[in-house]
């Protein structure tokens, strides 16, 4: 109780007392007799105190008591190899004394107290034994104290230890010393210290520049010996990364466009430790910056600048932000940094026509150049691109704000059509530029006073004279053409006449049927030209010249009367209708009756494959017209009127609309009217009487143009304007717009319907008659059939043989109608008459063939259903 109350000062004194006492020296005596050379070992001391890593003496006194000299001798006996005898003989006279040691030296650590014996011999073979135990045990042998110099320290910045180590115990010992911090460096991690001996080891703790905060460091101090002292230390490293970011100049000022502005962001490291910064811009792409990383030393400030281009396209407000980040510390400050521009110098550049079409020459464009910005400008134009191109006045020119400057472009085109560029590039004071790009379109002579006429092929009936034709211009540029015909059965009514047409104006010329009388019948060509002071357009008619017999009659009252639209597709369709009924009745006639056709079965073979590839062809081909003649999801409007306006008419497709040309021509004398029309190639225009019945090409949907012209008995001729006839795509609504919508899927099916029935025709049909072929003439009345010849299929009449009958053999026709024929199978046990279905696909040589039911029978084969 009263060692707990003791300072630690005074409980190492008297632990060290007692160390000095456990290691001292240990005596033992041993005794001789002097009568009987009897030997005496004693144990005075009877127990060694050491510590381990130290090291001490055993001492025995020896004393010869008997009367005679003598020797003797010693020896040891010990578990440990830590207890070592030293002296191991001696010579003593009577009464004469000695001292023997024994080293004792346990290792570092070892606590333990092993016994060990000495046993003394002298020369006349006596003895004596003395014990004695060993106790090891770990002693202090550290003094360990940390002097701290600094327990606060800046990042970056190292802070100072001094570790004072004093061996305090009675024998030198080494010391490891070591630290639990990879960022403390020890002056030295060893040392060996004698007794009471001191020593100063200095440490440094140098820390990363992004630790902050209170740092634990554990310092340890091991003695070989086994004793270990522990010590720890902190130092408080202060968070010292402060830094300021700032904007120079004032972010309300507007920049202008196509100028490069810059500002000024400052970063001040205020802190007292080095940093590195990133910057970082985020916002619009015209915004950069000229660094993105500086390192400011405590107090130092560094300017980055902020370079701003925008394009003559960025108007208005862009907001911003520069991000600062410092590499110590992480931290983070944002700064905001919006942009605002506007066109300080903007103009307008207006090119009229902005694109145009050039027939082979020279075009002219104007150019307008207004100065809308803020400040006085000089301008000036500079020209390229693929075409000769020069301005009609000065190149170089000044405008104030508000002030604009007209000039004149000229374009050289060549004689071709083709697409070309010319660039326009209008240059200001500040090195500001602006490219305007031109297309221009060139076009030739001829495809600029291009004139067209509505047909190609005419056909002319000899009792209507007067045939209009719709003239169009279709250049870019108006003229005077003269209009002439070359043909020996046509002229022009305009003959030699001048027309001026503007671009895209139309007109109507009249074609009238010359020498009716003399004309021939047929085909002819006719050279239109018309001629302008720059081209010449020369057109070739193909004129068909023919009259209305019976036939032609019959078909524009079939077709264009009451009876509605009936066409080659429809009258197709009722053909190939009432041809699958007739093969339909009598295929099921001929399989009730069981009266088939006959053919050959190598005819059979072919003619099945035809009909079958025949059949797949047709449903292909129904099935692809049907998908072309489909309508698609986005529909037309119904029609919205038999008469929209006087020149302008529509009506559904796959339908006929009528048109009365009594509302559109009159004659003052009242003489009756000869209605005549133009041709266009997608309608087919019949005229009865004055009603025009108008017929689209089936499919057809679109618009085309259309003239008609009246003649009275006079030859007075008039013509209307050009009529604008449109045919509306329409899903059809009724059974009838179906059929007739889809008339030529519905004929493909029909052939391919008749091709299955056909198929089924051949399927089921018979073979012909059949020659049996016999070696050796009968020895009755009858026909012997010999099996192993070969049935060979022939005609009714004169029979066709193999090459295998040879010369003298009798051949004998069987005929159906003279007697009754049989044929089984060879690997079969009924038979069949001859012209039943299933001899017809028996192969020839599993043939069996009787002239009888009775031989049949007689051969071990019984009748099948087909017998009677």
């Amino acid at each position: 109780m009263m060692m707990k109350n003791l300072s630690p000062i005074i409980k190492g004194t008297i632990l060290l007392a007692l160390m000095l006492v456990f290691i001292s020296p240990a005596l033992a005596g041993i005794t001789i007799t002097k009568y009987d050379h009897h030997q005496y070992l004693n144990n005075a001391y009877g127990e060694t105190f050491v510590c381990s890593c130290g090291t001490t003496m055993d001492y025995y006194d020896v004393t010869n008591a008997g009367d005679f000299p003598a020797v003797f001798r010693f020896t040891m006996e010990a578990e440990m190899d830590w207890v070592t005898l030293l002296t191991h003989e001696t010579y003593l006279q009577p009464g004469e004394s000695t001292r023997i040691a024994v080293s004792v030296h346990p290792p570092c650590g070892l606590e333990m107290d092993p016994p060990y014996r000495i046993f003394s011999t002298s020369q006349y073979g006596r003895f004596t034994v003395a014990e004695r135990h060993v106790t090891a045990t770990v002693c202090e042998s550290i003094q360990f104290t940390v002097q701290q110099f600094d327990h606060e320290a800046l990042p970056c910045r190292p802070a100072d230890f001094e570790l004072i180590i004093r061996n305090v115990a009675p024998y030198t010992e080494t010391y490891d010393i070591r630290t639990n911090s990879q960022d403390v460096t020890l002056a030295t991690n060893s040392l060996r210290l004698a007794p009471n001996e001191e020593a100063r080891v200095p440490a440094t703790a140098q820390f990363s520049c992004d630790v902050y905060g209170t740092q634990n460091i554990r310092f340890t101090v091991e003695a070989a010996g086994g004793s270990v002292h522990r010590q720890d230390a902190q130092v408080h490293i202060q968070r010292d990364y402060e830094f300021t970011v700032e904007t120079l100049e004032s972010t309300e000022q507007a920049i202008c466009s196509q100028v490069e502005s810059t500002r000024t962001v400052r970063i001040t490291n205020i802190a007292q430790t080095t940093n590195t910064y990133t910057l970082q811009y985020s916002g619009i792409g015209f915004v950069t910056l000229d660094r993105q990383e500086v390192v400011l030393q405590p107090g130092q400030s560094r300017d980055i600048t902020v370079r701003i281009q925008p394009e003559k396209r960025h108007q208005g407000v862009f907001p911003g932000t520069v991000t600062v980040r410092s590499e110590y510390g992480g931290v983070v400050k944002t700064l905001p940094l919006s942009v605002e521009v506007r066109d300080c110098f903007q103009n307008t550049i207006t090119v009229t026509p902005p694109a145009q079409t050039i027939c082979a020459g020279w075009g002219e464009f104007g150019i307008r150049v207004e100065n809308r910005g803020d400040f006085p400008e000089e301008y000036t134009i500079r020209l390229g691109g693929e075409l000769f191109s020069e301005l009609t006045s000065e190149s170089r020119f000044a405008l104030r704000p508000g002030e604009h400057f007209d000039t004149g472009l000229r374009v050289s085109v060549p004689d071709m059509d083709d697409t070309w560029t010319v660039e326009l590039l209008v240059e200001q004071t500040p090195g500001i530029q602006e490219r305007v790009v031109i297309p221009v379109t060139s076009v030739s002579n001829i495809a600029c006073h291009m004139i067209r006429t509505s047909e190609q092929k005419l056909t002319v009936f000899t009792d209507e004279e007067v045939y209009p034709v719709i003239l169009r211009n279709d250049g870019i540029r108006a003229a005077t053409y003269l209009l002439s015909l070359e043909s020996t059965v046509v002229r022009l009514a305009e003959q030699g006449e001048s027309v001026f047409l503007a671009p895209g104006e139309e007109t109507v010329i009249h074609l009238v049927l010359e020498n009716i009388q003399d004309v021939s019948l047929g085909q002819h060509v006719a050279v239109f030209s018309a001629t302008s002071d720059r081209a010449e357009y020369r057109k070739d008619f193909h004129i068909t010249i023919r009259e209305k017999g019976f036939f032609q009659q019959f078909y524009e009252k079939a077709r264009y009367g009451n009876a509605g639209l009936i066409d080659w597709c429809m009258m197709g369709m009722i053909l190939l209708g009432a041809i699958l009924i007739i093969l339909g009745v009598l295929f099921i006639l001929s399989t009730a009756n069981n009266t088939p056709f006959t053919l050959s079965e190598q005819s059979t073979g072919y003619l099945k494959v035809a009909f079958l590839v025949l059949a797949a062809l047709f449903t292909v081909l129904a099935i692809t017209t049907a998908l072309m003649s489909s309508v698609p999801v986005e529909l037309a409007d119904e029609p919205r009127g038999t008469n929209a306006t006087a020149l302008f008419h529509e009506f559904a497709q796959n339908t006929q609309y009528r048109l009365d040309l009594d509302m559109y021509f009159f004659d003052p004398d009242g003489h009756p009217l000869v209605y005549t029309h133009s041709q266009p190639a997608d309608l087919n225009i019949n005229i009865r009487d004055n009603i025009a019945i108008i017929t689209p090409r089936r499919g057809f949907s679109g618009e085309s143009r259309v003239v008609f012209t009246a003649q009275d008995i006079a030859g007075d001729t008039v013509s209307s304007p050009p009529m604008t006839i449109a045919v509306l795509r329409v899903q059809p609504t009724s059974f009838w717009q179906w059929i007739r919508t889809y008339c030529t899927s519905i004929n493909f099916a029909l052939l391919a319907a008749i091709m299955l029935i056909l198929f089924l025709f051949v399927q089921f049909s018979r073979p012909s008659e059949l020659i049996h072929i016999k070696a050796r003439p009968p020895a009755k009345r009858g026909v012997v059939v010999d099996a192993n010849k070969e049935v060979v299929p022939v005609r009714r009449g004169r029979p066709r043989v193999n090459g295998d009958v040879v010369a003298g053999d009798k051949i004998t026709i069987v005929n159906q109608r003279d007697q009754e024929i049989y044929v089984a199978s060879k690997n079969g046990t009924k038979f069949h008459p001859i012209d039943s279905h299933f001899v017809a696909r028996m192969p020839k040589e599993l043939r069996v063939v009787f002239n009888s039911k009775a031989e049949a029978i007689k051969a071990g084969y019984v009748p099948s259903k087909q017998v009677r």
